[in-house]
């Protein structure tokens, strides 16, 4: 890979371990929120978000190794992957706003 591939996807992975980070935020607050109402329904759905959390993680850190050909599809897997995983968050946060109210 040249130097300004491997800028680019250092770039691009630093995006994605920042929206990972804030991912990581929100099911914790997520969790403490439904865990104090013994919500079992949504505590599951954030087991499924968390493991969906780490799948992310692991496409991105393989990143450094696959080889450049495919590089552009795993990106496009872990945008939509992203994609999903903030939906899903807005979704279950909006429970939240919707119940206070």
């Amino acid at each position: 890979m040249d130097t300004q591939h491997t800028l680019e996807l250092k770039a691009y992975q630093d995006k994605v371990n920042s929206q990972l980070e804030q991912a990581k935020a929100k099911l914790h607050e997520l969790e403490a929120h439904f865990k104090g109402q013994k919500a079992d329904a949504e505590i599951e759905t954030i087991r499924g978000l968390k493991t969906a959390h780490q799948d992310i993680e692991k496409k991105s850190k393989e990143l450094k190794t696959v080889a450049e050909a495919k590089v552009a599809q795993t990106k496009a897997d872990i945008d939509a992957a992203l994609g999903n995983l903030n939906s899903k968050l807005t979704h279950m946060s909006s429970k939240i706003e919707h119940a206070v109210r």
